[in-house]
């Protein structure tokens, strides 16, 4: 059974892979030169950083985009190099909310579930009240979702071209 498109997209979560004829060492030096190390205060009014935060190793990438506010739905982009017989590389990429912005997602959504069940089993709400329980977890996972590939989009594009070299930076 094939799941549509469009219920695919309400999961914050999204994986694909940029081939590049280009050697590892290469790859590895462009993501070097756009990456710098997680800073736990940064000044909000500096353009002085990078593109992403983050750890680059031997065997991939775990980084942030660098922005000047403060943004849960920003995605966390975690990569995996691999060398391919003919020469190129192939990074496998994965685009998903950090843990703690899963945990509280889901913590919430159950909290407004549970109220809707007790409320509809056991309480002296009516079904349309209760109902309200139930539809806000929903529009807020609508919005969750949208804000994640709003960034997710973004994400996608410019680390594709950090990685194949045609990055300019826009500023």
């Amino acid at each position: 059974m094939k799941i549509p498109n469009s219920l695919i997209k309400l999961i914050p979560f999204d994986q694909f892979t940029v081939q590049t004829q280009e050697s590892l060492g290469r790859v590895r030096q462009r993501l070097n030169a756009q990456i710098e190390p997680v800073k736990i205060f940064r000044n909000p009014w500096s353009d002085n950083h990078l593109l992403y935060e983050g750890k680059l190793s031997d065997q991939g990438f775990d980084i942030n985009r660098i922005i000047h506010n403060r943004n849960s739905f920003l995605p966390r982009i975690q990569g995996r190099f691999d060398q391919l017989p003919d020469k190129g590389t192939a990074i496998y990429i994965t685009l998903s909310y950090c843990p703690s912005v899963r945990w509280f997602i889901g913590l919430w959504s159950s909290s407004w579930f549970a109220l809707f069940l007790l409320g509809a089993l056991f309480g002296d709400l009516s079904w349309q009240e209760a109902l309200m329980f139930f539809a806000v977890p929903l529009l807020g996972l609508l919005m969750f979702s949208g804000y994640f590939w709003m960034e997710a989009r973004r994400d996608r594009r410019e680390i594709s071209s950090v990685i194949l070299g045609t990055y300019s930076n826009p500023v």
